[in-house]
């Protein structure tokens, strides 16, 4: 775009006049939602919707619209008086009183090796960063490679722009321009605080400059004109911080001194500049920084806080602005632009310069209430009063009543028509008034009072009775509009008939209605009305308007309700309540009656109606407090919110708590949310204003977590992205812990049968073994030959004629019999009764050696020889070798059985003093006898075996004894036994 074509934008700027001073709508923030210190000096806006707010000496504010989240040089800040801010896609570049820093998201970074001085303003030209200082100017390359760009002169600094192909730098002298790699002086000036470049992508672009004096235009270099500068209502806007362009292409100017003003090209040349001041509604006057966020709404920073412009075309006119009485009952825009307002105490008329002039009786105007305005086809503007019609002759009102024909009643509404007549809805039926004078219509409505009117598009007049029934005239015959009983039911307060035929209705209590071919449509409350109560109605190509006692509302037919612009004092606005009929539009503006004045919104299409807003999660908490890191559990963490993404919680970290807002919103505090946890909540859980959700003792599984907000003020739904997590059963209760259970427990029941098996298989063969052995060690004991002896012994006592010994000797070896018999079914027997049996063996012995030798047993006095067993049929064997080949071809000598107690069991010791295992050896070789003693081999085997079935210690020891010659003077065999008690008998 070349400067000549800035000329008209020039004049049309100077030409500007003062407007109406409306009250424009702002919410104020400040320490109640958390934002530190009142001073701010730059504002932005991240990724998801965030505000960050700059702040002078309090840090750096993340808001979202309800609350703060500060960040101090406790969280990585070089300085708690931060002074600019920019934010792109991936960062966000904070300057502070001591240098910059990045925040990244999740921490703040000082990334590049640059002055710790204040930051005045910070921008991104192509891929380079450029960082402002007071007195020096820094540029950053996308390899960070940094530049200084030395300024002649060395001027204090102030602001930063640019154009595809140069920088622009506001100066304390002025604006300079940087252009390959030269600098040129491109306006002299004071103080530039503020730069915005009209069009970034034309090198010969205009310029706008906040400078020290006012606002100027700099079309080319050293030629600057003055902006919104030199009409006398407005006079200059000295000292402008910044230059913001809103999403309609108005631009908006922030001064220090002045407060705000809005210039918008598109309106006509008297209504293009705007001053928004203190009058008008800014709590921030001071201004030191302007945003214009994602959802097209001004934010406004400076010495006394932060505020937030609503909607820039929402505003209101009240007596403060010249309006006789704010209880506007009658609204119109003529066919001139002029506004007409009339209520309790007469008549205003706003005209197109904003200049609001009043009507009472003095004009000629009755006194009492304004029912309704209107302008006929003709152009004439005609007033509904209690006392009669009054119409506009240009200087005055004439009126019309009772002399006219109007008898006592009084006008509800006033119907132009199409053949210039006027139809007059009172509370004697319906006139109409032509040439001066009133004519009824229908003789049979005189009685019925018709507060509402209307004539459709095929010239049919609609009319409302009091009791809320609609008819409507065809053909000189009135006919209802649906069925009677319905009518009544519903109630219709006011009505309105679209270029379609199509019937709206407001209702008393009953919402909003819509009669089309035959078909009901309504919409309550319940569906996201305002309210039930519809007073007034404005209708056009599926475009409704409704006003309430709570406000009005925008509202879209498109085969089913939608919902658009909300106002209501949810908003800030106060009261809001709206009167019958009272309601029109024009080009731009819908304008309603209300008991606070005129409430004017701004007509939008489509295209340029704001988003809606989203819904954000902004903390994830633990049993009531953050981890201090989710890296066990998260492998992601969402920059900006820092709410961890893919969790998996451990099965004893259920007690959540999810806190979320909506972002990019009118007034978040007006939301109302549901959520709902899939699939443990089947339906969504009524939060109403609350944001946040808490569970406890969530079981194990996979979640989705949703939140979902009506937002009045726009009417839609507004829904958060789902956020997925999942709480990990426990491992005594996962399927690889059963299969892990099953294996090991299947695998230990197979081994523990395969090893029982086993064992019973060895234990099998230990018994057969032993039972063997057992048999082996009964031989040993009834030896044939010990036998054969004993009888042979009896025999011989009987030749010998010695009844008496040979009945001993039987009866000791009967018993001897007797105790072996025994002995051999039981593995093991008293201790008692091998004594009894080694003492009838010795005994016979003896007496088949006539007594050859002695014999003895010891017994410890510790041994229970009733209560403790041992293996049986073990000693005897070796007490027989030992009178056999140690004491007998020695010719006598003694045999010791001794009987100790150990730790292990029982120690038995057989000893003899015969001639000792190696004379007793080389007898047997000369007598040609080949013996092979078994005894030791058993019991050594035996001993052995009983280890293995009982446990314990045993042992088998053969000793050979000497004396002090070293001549073999006898044998000792020890037996390790194990004992147990009598009870516990195993004979299996």
């Amino acid at each position: 775009m070349r400067w000549t074509s800035f000329i008209t934008f020039v004049v049309l700027t100077l030409a500007t006049v003062q407007v109406q001073a409306q009250q424009y709508f702002f919410q104020t923030f400040g320490q109640r939602e958390g934002i530190p210190v009142s001073t701010i000096n730059d504002i932005a806006e991240d990724p998801l919707g965030f505000m960050w707010i700059a702040t002078e000496g309090g840090g750096l504010a993340r808001f979202d619209g309800v609350s703060s989240t500060v960040f101090t040089t406790e969280n990585g800040l070089p300085s708690n008086y931060v002074t600019s801010l920019k934010s792109d896609d991936g960062d966000l570049l904070v300057g502070t009183d001591k240098g910059l820093t990045a925040y990244d998201g999740f921490n703040f970074q000082s990334r590049w090796e640059l002055p710790s001085e204040r930051v005045v303003a910070i921008t991104q030209w192509n891929q380079d960063w450029i960082i402002v200082f007071r007195r020096s100017l820094w540029r950053i390359d996308e390899n960070d490679n940094i530049q200084r760009l030395q300024i002649p002169g060395d001027p204090q600094l102030m602001s930063v722009d640019y154009t595809d192909q140069s920088l622009f730098i506001g100066a304390s002298d002025g604006l300079w321009k940087f252009t390959n790699s030269e600098w040129v002086k491109w306006w002299d000036g004071s103080n530039a605080r503020s730069i915005f470049i009209i069009d970034r992508e034309d090198e010969e672009s205009g310029v706008q400059v906040g400078a020290s004096d006012d606002v100027y235009l700099v079309l080319r270099k050293g030629l600057a004109i003055p902006n919104l500068s030199t009409n006398d209502e407005l006079g200059a806007h000295p000292d402008v911080r910044d230059i913001v362009l809103d999403s309609r292409g108005r631009w908006w100017y922030g001064s220090y001194q002045q407060g705000l003003r809005r210039y918008d090209s598109r309106l006509a040349e008297d209504f293009r500049g705007v001053k928004v001041g203190e009058e008008e509604g800014l709590v921030t006057p001071k201004i030191r920084c302007l945003h214009v966020s994602s959802d097209g709404r001004i934010w406004i920073g400076g010495l006394s806080g932060l505020s937030r412009l609503v909607e820039p075309d929402l505003y209101r006119y009240t007596s403060d602005d010249g309006l006789i009485d704010e209880r506007v009952h009658a609204v119109t825009v003529s066919s001139r632009g002029n506004w007409w307002m009339g209520g309790l105490a007469g008549l205003s008329r706003k005209n197109k310069y904003g200049v609001i002039e009043s009507f009472d009786e003095q004009s000629g105007l009755p006194r009492g209430l304004v029912f309704d305005v209107v302008e006929s086809t003709n152009g004439r503007i005609y007033v509904a009063t209690e006392a009669g019609l009054a119409q506009w002759t240009g200087s005055r009102f004439r009126t019309y009543g009772v002399h006219a024909g109007l008898g006592n009643a009084f006008i509800f509404d006033l119907e132009p028509l199409a053949n210039g007549e006027l139809a007059v809805a009172t509370t004697s039926g319906i006139y109409i008034f032509a040439d001066g004078q009133f004519e009824t219509l229908d003789e049979n409505l005189s009685t019925t009072a018709i507060p509402r009117i209307q004539e459709d598009q095929n010239g049919r007049l609609w009319a409302l009775d009091i009791e809320g029934r609609i008819l409507y005239r065809d053909n000189g015959s009135w006919e209802y509009a649906f069925e009677e009983s319905e009518m009544l039911r519903i109630a219709p307060a006011t009505f309105q008939v679209d270029a379609e035929g199509t019937l709206w209705m407001g209702t008393n209590g009953f919402g909003l209605w819509r009669l089309k071919e035959g078909r009901l449509d309504s919409l309550s409350s319940n569906e996201g009305l305002l309210s039930d109560n519809v007073w007034s109605l404005d209708v056009l190509n599926n475009d409704v308007w409704i006003g309430t006692e709570r406000g009005i509302q925008n509202i879209i037919w498109n085969n089913g309700w939608e919902f658009g612009t909300r106002v209501s004092d949810a908003r800030g606005f106060g009261e809001l309540e709206c009167n019958p009929h009272a309601v029109t539009r024009d080009e731009e503006s819908v304008i309603f009656g209300t008991n606070q004045g005129v409430l004017v919104a701004p007509l939008r299409n489509v295209e340029e109606r704001p988003s809606f807003g989203v819904i954000e999660i902004t903390r994830l908490d633990l049993y009531f407090e953050q981890p201090e890191s989710w890296g066990d559990w998260s492998d992601t963490i969402k920059p900006w919110s820092q709410v961890p993404l893919n969790l998996s919680l451990p099965y004893d970290q259920n007690y959540l708590r999810f806190s979320y807002s909506a972002l990019q919103v009118a007034d978040p505090l007006a939301l109302q949310y549901e959520y709902r946890l899939s699939p443990l909540n089947k339906e969504w859980v009524d939060a109403e204003g609350r944001r946040e959700a808490i569970y406890t003792s969530v079981p194990p599984g996979k979640y989705t977590f949703q939140v979902r907000g009506f937002d009045p003020l726009s009417g839609k739904v507004i829904e958060s992205e789902e956020y997925h997590f999942v709480i990990r059963r426990p491992y005594w209760t996962t399927w690889w812990f059963y299969l892990t259970v099953f294996v090991v427990v299947a695998g230990s029941v197979y081994l523990y049968f395969r090893l029982r098996l086993k064992r019973i298989h060895q234990r099998l063969a230990l018994e057969e073994e032993r039972n063997d052995l057992e048999r082996r060690a009964l031989r040993l004991q009834m030896n044939p030959h010990f036998v054969f002896n004993a009888l042979d012994a009896i025999s011989g006592f009987i030749f010998k004629n010695e009844p008496k010994e040979a009945v001993k000797y039987l009866n000791k070896f009967a018993k001897l019999m007797r105790l072996m018999l025994e002995s051999s079914r039981e593995h093991m027997i008293p201790l008692h009764t091998e004594i009894q049996l080694l003492e009838n063996y010795l005994a016979l012995e003896k007496l088949r050696f006539s007594g050859e030798f002695d014999s003895e047993i010891v017994l410890d006095e510790e041994i229970d020889t009733y209560g403790l067993s041992l293996p049986s049929m073990m000693i005897q064997p070796h007490v027989e070798n030992a009178i056999l080949h140690g004491l007998r071809p020695k010719g006598g000598g003694k045999v010791t059985i001794t009987f100790e107690m150990t730790d292990n069991g029982v120690r038995c010791v057989v000893e003899d003093d015969g001639i000792g295992r190696k004379k007793a050896a080389e007898i047997r070789e000369k007598s040609g006898r080949k013996h092979r003693s078994l005894a030791g081999e058993i019991s050594r085997r035996r001993v052995e075996l009983f280890e293995k079935t009982y446990g314990g210690r045993s042992a088998v020891i053969t000793e050979d004894l000497h004396d002090e010659n070293g001549e073999a003077s006898g044998t000792r065999v020890i037996l390790q036994l194990p004992l147990q008690s009598t009870d516990e008998w195993d004979d299996d």
